[in-house]
């Protein structure tokens, strides 16, 4: 138990908004400012007093920083699935009216129901340049990890050239 200074015209405040006369001034306190309480177990409270960065610092400002405050929780990546078309040769994989659209994190799974061998090319972006075709009935996935949007310059087939294009637009996280 801890005791604060306080003083009278405060603490008889306090002892107003009381609910119960049973109830302690804390849980009043509590109540009134919105705190809540969270059980945790020692090896957790060692690790969250090792994480504060300054004397005195609170537990709340140490959580919203080690949290990322503001920063949503991670959301699974969700699988993007594009076939590219059987008899697609040198053709376009698909036209900017069907562009793909993704969000970083999220896995693009390229299905090659061709018969032909297939290779993105990519500038870096969204994903690396692929090293490998795509065989004939095989698959690959690629982790989206920068925004990308196509402008007048989608992505094209390795391969085959800008003739053999890929619309794709990666959204930002979210």
């Amino acid at each position: 138990m801890k005791h604060i200074p306080i003083e009278a015209d405060i603490l008889g405040e306090l002892r107003a908004r009381a609910v119960d006369s049973d109830k302690s001034i804390s849980d009043t306190i509590r109540r009134e400012l919105h705190l809540e309480t969270l059980e945790v177990d020692d090896e957790v409270y060692d690790y969250l007093l090792i994480a504060m960065l300054e004397h005195g610092e609170s537990f709340a400002k140490m959580m919203r920083r080690e949290l990322g405050e503001g920063r949503r929780p991670p959301r699974e990546p969700t699988v993007v699935e594009f076939h590219i078309p059987p008899g697609t040769g040198r053709h376009p994989w698909n036209v900017r009216e069907d562009i793909v659209t993704a969000r970083v994190g999220d896995i693009l799974r390229l299905i090659n129901d061709d018969d032909v061998p297939h290779r993105l090319h990519t500038p870096g972006t969204p994903f690396p340049h692929p090293a490998t075709d795509i065989e004939p009935g095989q698959s690959v996935d690629q982790v989206l990890l920068s925004p990308f949007e196509p402008g007048t310059t989608p992505l094209f087939d390795h391969g085959f050239g800008s003739a053999a294009v890929f619309w794709l637009r990666v959204l930002p996280a979210g």
